[in-house]
């Protein structure tokens, strides 16, 4: 028994010391490559546990002294804000963690290979040092997106778009590659997502863009049919040489809006009674929306040649994708107003999902019935009035006779 209790505990101490083992540096990356003096570069690491346990209290550091024994961390400098150490918790069995800094690389740094440290560990475990190597070049071409048109597109769509890319060096670019990269990111909980914005054919090839000069490059993208209606970010590929032919690269990142406006459209759907010259008449009127976005904070005003609403302005609300509703208003129809069809202005204002005003009008078809046509539903005829009375009057005074005065 005692010996079990001793191999017990000998596991236990040596239990967390195997989990950090398992702690590691999967990927590590930066943007742009090689970095520039004077500019910042995007940072990435992923931390995985690839062990079966879940390692609790992790945490990773940046050590940017790594290149000096003297304790400079030129050339590097954290962007304001933000901290070299990052607390990232728990972080469970086989999963990853994504890590991002910002760095700015000092405007006096030499070409060359320059180490940055990463220190990682786990509750109860040594912590582990990699180092890895970031290569600056002070480079002269410098290609910046400065311009997209059009920055929308709709779900399931296909669509050229033009990209506005200027060289804000002081050399020429050469042999420049431009296309959409990564049709699929991983998440910090190593989840792969598949993009909803795909590129459509192949890369933009441009011979020379001269400093200053806007180069406009074509390339085409596509949109999954079930994209979400939102702006999505893109992550564009810009390669060239320099002078020198050395090949550079650089990932630039565009908004591209996924949307599609609501299609509302209208019907009238009845009258009560049925309307006629000089009359009023009850129109319940059906809206719905046949397209994939919302239409929000509806005000529907009506205005007719028929005649006058009691209520011109209706609010209706939300109608959301394939969503219906309805509302009833009375009109008050012109005595002198001829039978036929006439015109009801249906105009709807409201707000799609990004909360931008849009406005239509629909145009709908309102008949004016004749007496005749209208029937009992439309009140009773005048002369139909006359008609009875007269048969009334004739009956009840044979009656009287017949009956009454006889008595």
């Amino acid at each position: 028994m005692k010996k079990l209790l001793i191999a017990i505990a000998a596991i236990a101490l040596l239990l967390p010391a195997a989990m950090a083992e398992n702690l590691a540096v999967e990927s590590f990356s930066y943007s742009p490559t090689p970095a520039v003096p004077g500019k910042y570069i995007d940072l990435w690491v992923h931390l995985k546990n690839d062990s079966p346990y879940v390692l609790k209290g992790v945490t990773f550091e940046l050590d940017l002294k790594a290149s000096f024994e003297g304790g400079s961390d030129f050339p590097f400098e954290l962007e304001d804000g933000d901290s070299l150490k990052k607390e990232l918790g728990t972080l469970s069995a086989k999963k990853t963690a994504l890590i991002h800094y910002k760095i700015m690389v000092n405007e006096n740094a030499f070409d060359g290979d320059y180490s940055i440290g990463l220190i990682y560990s786990s509750d109860g475990a040594t912590s582990k040092k990699e180092t890895v190597t970031v290569k600056i070049q002070n480079r002269n071409p410098d290609l910046e997106i400065v311009g997209i048109e059009p920055s929308e597109i709709g779900p399931g769509q296909s669509k050229e778009i033009e990209l506005q890319i200027k060289n804000v060096g002081m050399e020429q670019a050469t042999n420049v590659l431009v296309g959409v990269s990564e049709d699929r990111t991983v998440t910090s909980t190593g989840i792969v997502v598949e993009r909803d914005i795909l590129p459509v054919g192949g890369v933009h090839y441009i011979e020379s863009i001269a400093p200053g000069e806007i180069y406009k490059a074509k390339i085409s993208i596509g949109a999954n049919p079930e994209a979400e209606l939102k702006i999505h970010t893109v992550p564009v590929t810009l390669e060239y040489k320099d002078g020198n032919s050395n090949n550079l690269s650089e990932t630039e990142y565009i908004g591209i809006k996924v949307s599609q406006n609501a299609e509302l459209e209208s019907v009238i759907n009845s009258q009560t009674p049925l309307a006629v010259a000089g009359g009023t008449s009850e129109l319940k009127i059906d809206l719905f929306n046949a397209g994939i976005g919302s239409a929000k904070y509806i005000v529907a005003e009506l205005s007719s040649d028929a005649g006058e609403f009691e209520n011109s302005k209706v609010f209706i609300g939300t109608l959301e994708a394939d969503d219906f509703d309805s509302f009833k208003t009375d009109i008050k129809i012109d005595s002198g107003i001829e039978p036929g069809i006439h015109t009801l202005n249906l105009k709807l204002s409201y707000k799609n999902q990004f909360g931008m005003a849009e406005e239509m009008e629909i145009p709908l078809a309102l008949k004016i019935y004749s007496p005749s046509e209208a029937g009992g539903d439309a009140g009773i005829d005048f002369w139909f009035l006359v008609v009875v009375a007269i048969v009334l009057y004739f009956v009840g005074k044979r009656v009287y006779k017949k009956y009454i005065k006889k008595q």
